[in-house]
């Protein structure tokens, strides 16, 4: 199951973060970091359908959407998507702008240095271990009149830990949490 697989993930993060703490061995710590890297992946890639079932009730505003992978941002996105692999990033973005589409979906773009216009909602799947990155995510769709920023976790794991870290600032009132059954 995925709850299996993210626990054996943690296992082996866990495992070669400690063998590396006791020696210091650098092959110890890139094997550490690229597990949690894989969890990290694996969290993002199962929320995917839920995702899906968010993106078909806002077909009527204007989003972007942080993916967790560039499959992900290809299956939900199609030719909306922008991501290193793809060569018109520029046209697409252009695009969004002039609002002859409503959508993007980005894997490792569009968190800085990039004005888009009338963002109405901002979907975050995968969140990362640091504030910066977020910080840079969630102001894209804090310029709209009425904001609404979609970020997903699973409980009890990494995600609601980097969540509760970054949260811990904001004000209560502002914050609804959604159960994904409802969506």
């Amino acid at each position: 199951t995925a709850l299996q697989k993210y626990n054996y993930l943690t296992e082996q993060t866990e495992y070669w973060k400690k063998k590396y703490m006791s020696c210091r061995q650098e092959y110890m710590k890139n094997k550490w970091m690229q597990i949690g890297i894989q969890r990290k992946r694996f969290l993002g890639e199962v929320k995917t359908h839920i995702v899906k079932r968010l993106i078909e009730k806002l077909k009527d505003k204007r989003y972007i959407c942080f993916c967790a992978s560039v499959a992900q941002a290809e299956y939900l996105g199609k030719e909306n998507a922008i991501h290193s692999k793809v060569k018109k990033t520029q046209s697409i973005i252009d695009s969004f702008n002039e609002k002859k589409i409503d959508n993007l979906y980005a894997v490792g773009m569009l968190q800085e240095g990039q004005n888009l216009v009338d963002i109405e909602a901002g979907i975050i799947i995968q969140l990362d271990g640091s504030e910066r990155p977020f910080i840079q995510k969630f102001g894209r769709s804090l310029r709209a009149s009425d904001p609404h920023q979609y970020i997903f976790y699973y409980k009890n794991t990494r995600d609601e830990e980097y969540l509760n870290n970054i949260l811990e600032d904001f004000n209560s009132d502002y914050i609804n949490v959604l159960d994904v059954k409802k969506l």
